[in-house]
């Protein structure tokens, strides 16, 4: 049997920038040891994503259909399946009094947050800061490593991936028919609700989400 659009599957994968030779994610807890990435308390284990949805780079959920349930194949990809291109206007001239006003000192290299968006000093000049909000791997041919640990087909567990991956947050989750109950701990907005429900809706046979919060 072969991975098709729709189906949710198990995933390990690492991804390394070709140029730099430099393994920039992975999903298992040895590689990451290996290449100094994260940090003891993270949380390395396999993901579960929805084929053909966008829950990884374009290039990849494009290579997973067609794949066998279970196996392991390896990809490169260029920029536009990757992390895109370089943008010029990502690139910004900014005034250095920003960067004091925030208690920022700028050197060539450093990682910044600006309003909210992240970039990197490029060089300074004067009162002048070149800034590259471009994603650090824009412009770069990746290569990825992928086991492929088999599909998906409990409801609970497919509910469960949409969910964390839509909030960053584990929720309690029950499943009656095709009815999702999703307990937090907080109240979620409206807004959100909605967007968590269209997705739940959309990618798995649930029919009905309802939303409760932990009893105190």
């Amino acid at each position: 049997m072969t991975l098709n659009k729709g189906d949710f599957v198990s995933i390990n994968f690492t991804g390394k920038d070709q140029e730099a030779n430099e393994v920039f994610d992975t999903t298992k807890k040895e590689v990451a040891k290996e290449h100094g990435l994260g940090n003891p308390n993270m949380d390395f284990s396999p993901i579960t994503v929805c084929v053909g949805k966008g829950h990884v780079l374009a290039g990849l959920d494009k290579a997973l259909v067609g794949k066998k349930e279970t196996g392991t194949f390896s990809i490169t990809l260029q920029p536009e399946d990757a992390f895109g291109k370089k943008q010029a206007n990502n690139i910004k001239l900014m005034p250095l009094k920003v960067f004091h006003k925030q208690k920022i000192n700028p050197q060539p290299g450093l990682d910044v947050n600006i309003d909210g968006v992240r970039g990197r000093v490029k060089s300074i000049s004067g009162n002048r800061v070149v800034v590259d909000f471009n994603n650090p791997l824009s412009g770069r041919v990746i290569e990825y490593e992928v086991e492929i640990l088999g599909k998906i087909t409990d409801l609970k567990e497919q509910v469960t991936a949409v969910v964390s991956r839509a909030l960053r947050f584990e929720a309690d989750i029950t499943i009656a028919d095709k009815k999702a109950t999703i307990t937090l701990p907080f109240e979620l907005p409206k807004p959100v609700q909605e967007e968590v429900t269209k997705q739940v809706t959309e990618l798995t046979d649930i029919t009905n989400v309802v939303y409760a919060k932990t009893k105190a």
